[in-house]
């Protein structure tokens, strides 16, 4: 990641968290004032889950993206793309942050 001078940062900086509750198919829309220039999202949940990120994501166990519990996951995103989480057993808590 360039910084506009031709320099390339080693780290990007952290935008907003947000928590999704993995109860059955939940999801968060990434726009907004706080998610408007995302490069990529950290994922980390509190259960195992599946997640799935796109413009009109539905996580489902057979097509979603495996996370296992308080496992960090990193995955491009852009502003228009959901997310979406669904647990494997019990109820638990998706942490979404951004990065620009």
């Amino acid at each position: 990641m360039s910084d506009g001078s031709g320099i390339t940062k080693r780290a990007a900086r952290p935008g907003l968290a947000v928590s999704i509750t993995a109860a059955h198919a939940e999801s968060a829309i990434l726009g907004g004032a706080d998610f408007n220039y995302i490069g990529c999202v950290r994922l980390i949940s509190t259960v195992d889950c599946w997640v799935d990120i796109g413009p009109s994501a539905v996580a489902a166990a057979t097509t979603g993206t495996f996370l296992p519990a308080y496992t960090p996951e990193y995955f491009n995103a852009d502003s228009k793309d959901v997310v979406s989480v669904i647990r494997t057993t019990a109820d638990g808590t998706l942490y979404v942050r951004s990065f620009i």
